[in-house]
């Protein structure tokens, strides 16, 4: 099937209202429909599977299920197996079908890294493959998830862009005015090349064509004597300048990750310009993997909208449920850096991850259930599981499904369908979108930091960190925003500092302006703070660019270790209680100048200090590490432990709350809930109040506000209140809505 053919059948299906045309009030550059809906759908193709003789029944199941479009995750060796030949016969059908059965096509692009490239390129162009930093130049390899192969090439090559651009020109022409088009995904997985691949020996591609970039970027920006300034080197001449090739060169090292990551948002942004001059009424998504990602905020702002795949979604069958945070804080995430806040949960794991002969307990339907209900609290504009049918041509079988693998419906499609039905009920979607309120507390995350800490290999050490204390805060149902340097920070009356062991001066500078202009804010620091500078080397005076605000001077730095615990040296003496250390943690030993107190000690050392008007305390143990911020097969491989008991973390966050003025939006009695207040499109609040325990649970919530009327939006119920409070009760791994409002006259 030619185009012309191809857009004339497409054209004869919308007129004879086999479709309806969505979409055609689409406001630039939000992409809101009208009215507003959240927007789900599954993941479906991975060429060549599943086979075409399958789609037409599954797309109409799909459509059943209340799913409202299919996803397309194109290798580039599928759609250009041959130089100057791009093949779409597939996506035609593809399209067509999604067309009969009013779905939408969210076409997935992974032009620049994650998938294979077509093989003819680099034969005809051996430079453009990866080269490691040992030399070693990138082999034919694939990772679980590519059936087609995994990435090889790099995008610096300059003739990247032309094949790439015509791959971009052709599909996105070809499809750009057909009514099932729903979504372009830009960029799956925007990355370093090289860096993603399981065989990779180095942390990026060293070929001749991204280190002539780097030297170009450090050119821009340096000149020789003040780039061996900032390196500690004695460069004569630019020969010399390289790449550093080892994590062991800090201060070059992250400076080299600083431009890949800009060299990542700069790629990302000139695929963007592509689709956009050619197609300016569909939405431009791209979306991260872990969360979060150094380059994750410099790249969300040039596609219309970000979003993230979960780690997994099998959470209602461990021991700790409450990992639900973690959904939580990548959803914040997401929608923080999202330009305009806008983001999708771009990929909801519908099974346990990878399959092969390592079964895994399958997740239960619950929890996908849930998923696409936390997308809806934070914000989205849609969520896409992944995926409907098994994959057959990886170790992603069995596991990653909705149907069985003759493609009879499951409990998991079951329960999404019952989610969106909720959802799209009158009762719910009048409501819709929510509104999201700043918080009064903020959890502070810098890029820059990241990259130091991942040179130091200690990412996970630094999530646990982080999102340890956000999870603290999660489970008390008191709502906490993410923020970055480069956003803003006023209007907060906590704002929490975890681990910032690279102080920026973006960082410094926002520190002493909070001091100096905001009395209502009050701010924490938790575990190593500033011992190392902006330039990334060792600080000569630490915390960094903060001893004069904090009045204090770090002494020395060291660790409870194993036989401090067996002795009993693992109390730490606080103004706000005395607790035990659970396991091994690094600290800095302080001493505190003119006005600042010592507020915490270990033995004879003052492990933490406060400000004489209480506005900047500083805390050298984690805190957030005891508080489950990882799942625990990952914390037993993890040199460090937790340091405080989790109670003992809570009652110090309670402290610092207390001490800031920071108050819980809705009191709750009774049992164990999760509590999430947003506001109505129309009028007053919604209560999500989410029960991940496996037992029933009954609570009496009483918001801060006055109220005079409260209903349950899923039975439809008027519930009692009595002094400002009322009852509900949720059935296990579930969630309740509720409206509450108070008369106006």
């Amino acid at each position: 099937m030619d185009r012309r053919e191809f857009l004339s059948l497409s054209t004869a299906m919308a007129a004879a209202g086999t479709l309806e045309l969505e979409g055609t009030n689409t406001h630039i550059p939000k992409y809101k429909s009208d009215p507003w809906r959240y927007k789900v759908g599954v993941e479906y193709y991975r060429a060549p599977f599943p086979p075409m003789s399958m789609w037409d029944e599954d797309f109409a199941t799909i459509r059943r299920a209340g799913l409202e479009s299919v996803r397309t995750f194109s290798s580039w060796n599928w759609l250009n197996p041959e130089e100057g030949k791009i093949e779409l016969d597939d996506f035609d059908r593809m399209f067509e079908l999604a067309a009969k059965h009013g779905l939408k096509v969210i076409f997935d692009f992974t032009l620049s890294t994650h998938m294979a490239c077509p093989d003819w390129m680099l034969r005809k162009h051996p430079d453009m493959r990866v080269v490691y930093s040992t030399g070693e130049i990138a082999q034919p390899f694939a990772n679980s998830a590519g059936v087609q192969g995994g990435n090889r090439h790099c995008y610096d090559h300059p003739m990247w862009k032309t094949y790439s651009e015509e791959v971009l020109r052709t599909v996105v022409n070809r499809y750009k005015d057909h009514p099932a088009m729903g979504m372009w995904v830009v960029w799956d997985g925007p990355g370093i090349p090289g860096a993603g691949n399981d065989v990779s020996p180095g942390f990026s591609c060293f070929c001749p064509h991204t280190v002539s970039k780097y030297k170009k970027w450090l050119k821009e920006r340096f000149t020789l004597d003040s780039l061996s300034e900032r390196l500690g080197r004695r460069y004569r001449t630019w020969k010399d300048v390289e790449a550093p090739q080892s994590k062991n060169l800090v201060m070059a090292g992250l400076l080299f990750r600083q431009f890949l990551y800009e060299n990542v948002a700069k790629t990302l942004k000139w695929q963007v310009e592509i689709v956009r001059s050619i197609d300016k009424k569909h939405e431009l998504h791209s979306h991260g993997f872990r969360y979060p990602q150094a380059l994750d905020e410099g790249a969300s702002q040039e596609s219309d909208s970000w979003g993230f795949a979960s780690h997994s979604t099998n959470l209602f069958n461990s021991e700790d449920p409450y990992l639900y945070s973690n959904i939580a804080y990548a959803s914040q995430w997401s929608r923080a850096v999202g330009k305009d806040n806008r983001w999708w949960y771009t990929e909801i794991y519908s099974g346990f991850y990878h399959g092969g002969m390592q079964y895994r307990k399958q997740t239960l339907p619950e929890d996908l259930a849930m998923c696409l209900w936390m997308g809806l609290i934070y914000g989205a504009e849609g969520a896409i599981f992944w995926q409907y049918r098994q994959e057959y041509g990886t170790h992603e079988a069995p596991g990653l499904n909705l149907v069985s693998p003759n493609g009879k419906p499951l409990p998991q499609l079951k329960a999404i369908e019952q989610a969106i039905s909720s959802i799209k009920s009158l009762e719910v979607s009048a409501h819709l979108p929510l509104k999201i309120s700043q918080a009064e507390v903020a959890i502070v995350h810098d890029s820059d930091n990241d990259i130091l800490i991942e040179m130091e290999n200690e990412k996970e050490q630094q999530w646990r960190f982080v999102k340890g204390i956000y999870r603290g805060f999660w489970e008390s149902n008191v709502p906490v925003d993410l923020v970055t340097p480069k956003m803003d920070w006023s209007g907060y009356k906590l704002i929490f500092l975890p681990n910032l062991m690279l102080m920026t001066k973006s960082t410094i500078n926002k520190i002493h302006r909070v001091i100096r202009e905001q009395p209502e804010t009050y701010l924490v620091a938790d575990g190593i703070l500033g011992t190392n500078a902006p330039t990334g080397r060792f600080s000569y005076n630490p915390p960094e660019g903060l001893t004069q605000l904090l009045g204090v001077e770090v002494l020395d730095y060291s660790r409870i270790d194993t036989l401090d615990l067996h002795e009993g040296r693992n109390i730490i003496q606080t103004i706000y209680g005395d607790y035990k250390i659970e396991k091994g943690c690094n600290y800095a030993s302080l001493s505190p100048r003119n006005m600042t107190r010592a507020i915490a000690h270990f033995g004879k050392e003052v492990v933490g200090v406060q400000t004489h008007d209480r506005r900047f305390t500083y805390l050298a143990i984690p805190i957030g590490s005891s508080l489950g911020g990882l799942p625990k097969p990952i914390l037993k491989d993890l040199p460090y432990g937790h340091a405080f008991d989790g109670v003992a973390a809570k009652k110090l966050l309670v402290s610092f709350m207390e001490m800031a003025g920071v108050s819980q939006p809705v009191l709750v009695k009774g049992d164990k809930v999760v509590v999430l207040e947003r506001g109505s499109f129309k009028t007053g609040n919604l209560l999500f109040v989410l029960n991940l325990k496996s037992s029933r649970a009954k609570v009496q919530l009483q918001p801060q506000e006055e109220i005079h009327r409260a209903k349950d939006l899923f039975d439809g119920k008027e519930l009692i209140i009595r002094d400002g409070a009322f009852e509900v009760e949720v059935s296990p791994r579930s969630l309740k809505v509720v409206h509450y409002f108070k008369y106006t006259k």
